[in-house]
């Protein structure tokens, strides 16, 4: 749930809550698109190849019918599946190698009860003599052409997107002699796609291509932009300064690109802010809003331009919380308690789940600056001050509305940090004093849960690709790569039994130091929160019902899936692959019953993508089901 602390005591703001757009399976802006087919819902028993089956299946009904596919004497085509092209720049090696995966399942599962077809994997030397020839990039006659010339059949997925972050897929057949045929368009599930953390250029080079669509030759457009946070109101100025800043690099990329006309026939097009005024003279005025809304480990982008009497322009995707810059304290609001300022210059402290990051600057030594915030209901409060560059760090104090302190009570990891379990609900005072000389920078960080905080990712760690209720990364912040996939957990009891949510962290390194015996770190939880001498069992539960049991044991203190052979055993393999859900059951240290509650929704593709990234598909059997 999302939560933000704010202090309001006389009116400073009215918040609107912004709803962002839907999107669903019908929605495509282009005119004339082919229809999308929504694709069948994934049946536990066959959830590694759902979709793929239902495109094989409408692929190899338009190949029997097609009379060119089966010569005189051919009752069985040999299918060479060359799967996502490289070139396709929809997907990554990951997601290349788990769509190739699924089909060649769906194909051998279709052959299966079908004798028309086998799915056929030349030697590589054949594979590229055929593959060259059939798709009309060679033309020379060879003898393995006239070897399999009856009988071969390549076949090749095409993935696009939409606007509204969906992926499409659809699959072709090509042989000799005139054979082809090409299966309706389907949409992907997400579990199987996954979103990925994109750079702003990308979100941006995407709208102004659609801008581009609609602007005719010389014109002039101004788009005026503004942005909002969902469910906060309007965003800092420097965030709505980074996007229009954005947007302007990405049209002018985008009229220099794709323009064939001279520079006097080019449109043009300036992007502004809203609210720096009127329209030039002579220039068609263009609204433009953007809505971020904040993720775990990242922000989703929603933007979208207006233009009259024009189809909208709409761009969409996730970035990395580093994308946008800090807040400046100046860009915070006043803060006066009842009439009554306590302190020249104090500010509100914007806070809520995710950790905010505020750029402010003491001007003199000894300074101290103000801030405050409210909590509507009981929750915990953390708060961070380090020096920009080396130095003192700051002090900082937590005062309740009286001006009585509180001491924090809650422990941490850092000496820069400071964490309270504060009574709600209630106005706060946080106070940051200089140790150091004038002119000194300073970071804060802020951010308030309902009983324990988001685990954090460490430094040179980002997220790369989320899937549903799975992230995966990659870690590059001790000098040697490695890759990971995590997820955080729905629900865990009793209240204020931790600090900090539990998650679930898979992770391997790109190139292992030679005799390194673990390979695969994997872990379900901590096991000190656990008591020493009490069971901690996990059960999963299937999509349809029913379940497994997942047996947990401490290592080296995680809480792990208990493994043979150094896997984990078959069982659990397919219980997280095919699960929906794990609810892991124990004691608390002091002995009350505990529980905690993951989604598995996403679990084989963010795996998959991990141990993609970093070259590693030899452990595949080690984490997924076959």
């Amino acid at each position: 749930m999302n939560r933000t602390a704010s202090l309001a005591l006389a009116v400073l703001a009215v918040l609107g809550t912004a709803i962002l757009p839907g999107v669903s399976a019908a929605q495509d802006e282009d005119p004339g698109a082919a229809a999308v087919v929504t694709s069948p819902s994934p049946n536990p028993e066959t959830y590694e190849f759902a979709v793929q089956s239902t495109i094989v299946d409408d692929l190899w009904r338009k190949v029997r019918a097609n009379s060119k596919c089966f010569g005189p004497g051919v009752t069985q085509l040999d299918v060479d599946n060359g799967g996502v092209p490289r070139s396709n720049e929809n997907t990554s090696d990951a997601l290349r190698n788990l769509l190739v995966t699924k089909l060649n399942a769906a194909f051998d599962a279709k052959f299966v009860n079908d004798p028309s077809g086998r799915r056929f994997d030349p030697p590589d030397d054949e594979k590229v003599i055929l593959r060259d020839r059939v798709n009309g990039e060679s033309f020379d006659p060879h003898p393995v052409v006239d070897r399999y010339r009856d009988r071969y059949l390549y076949t090749s997925a095409d993935v696009t997107g939409t606007p509204q972050g969906q992926w499409l897929m659809s699959v072709s057949a090509r042989g000799f002699g005139g054979c082809a045929a090409q299966s309706a368009i389907y949409l992907l599930p997400p579990e199987v796609t996954g979103r990925p953390v994109e750079p702003f250029d990308a979100i941006f080079g995407r709208l102004a291509a659609r801008i581009l669509q609609v602007v005719q030759r010389r014109e002039i457009i101004f788009v005026y932009l503004s942005a909002e946070v969902a469910g906060e109101g309007t965003a800092p100025v420097s965030w709505t300064d980074s996007f229009v800043r954005e947007a302007q690099i990405a049209i002018q990329a985008e009229v220099d690109r794709a323009s064939p006309l001279s520079g006097e026939d080019k449109p043009i097009i300036k992007v502004r802010r809203r609210d720096e005024g009127a329209t030039a003279e002579g220039a068609e005025p263009w609204p433009s809003d953007v809505v971020v809304e904040r993720r775990q480990n990242t922000y989703h982008v929603y933007v979208k331009v207006d233009p009259p009497r024009r189809r909208d322009a709409v761009a969409e995707g996730l970035v990395s919380t580093e994308a946008l810059p800090p807040m400046k304290m100046e860009e915070l609001a006043p803060l006066s308690y009842a009439g009554a300022t306590r302190s020249l210059g104090a500010r509100v402290l914007s806070m809520g789940e995710d950790r905010r990051t505020l750029e402010a600057r003491f001007s003199a030594a000894r300074e101290a600056h103000e801030y405050g915030f409210q909590l509507d209901r009981s929750g915990v409060v953390e708060i961070g001050l380090r020096p920009d560059g080396d130095g003192e760090p700051p002090t900082i104090a937590l005062f309740g509305l009286d001006g009585v302190p509180i001491e924090p009570n809650m422990p941490t990891q850092s000496p820069l940090l400071r964490r309270w379990r504060l009574d709600g609900p209630g106005i706060f005072r946080v106070k940051a004093e200089n140790r150091a000389g004038a002119n000194v920078g300073y970071l804060m960080t802020s951010r308030v849960a309902d009983d324990a905080f988001q685990p954090v990712l460490g430094a040179g760690t980002r997220v790369t690709r989320s899937f549903q209720d799975w992230q995966s990364g990659v870690n590059e912040g001790d000098g040697r790569r490695g890759c990971f996939a995590t997820t955080v957990s729905t629900g865990w009891s009793p209240a204020g039994w931790r600090p900090v949510r539990p998650s679930i962290w898979f992770s391997v390194e790109a190139d292992p130091a030679p005799g390194t015996e673990l390979e695969l770190t994997q872990y379900f939880d901590l096991a000190r929160f656990y008591h020493p001498d009490g069971d901690v069992v996990g059960y999963v539960t299937a999509t349809a019902g029913g379940g497994w049991q997942l047996p947990l044991s401490e290592f080296d203190t995680l809480l792990q899936a208990r493994q043979s052979n150094g896997l984990m055993q078959h069982d659990a393999l397919e219980a997280l692959t095919l699960g929906q859900s794990l609810r892991i059951a124990g004691f608390t240290a002091d002995g009350q019953p505990a529980e905690v509650r993951y989604s598995l929704a996403g679990y084989q593709a963010a795996i998959n993508e991990m141990l993609t990234n970093c070259g590693r598909q030899e452990l595949r059997q080690a984490l997924i089901r076959r």
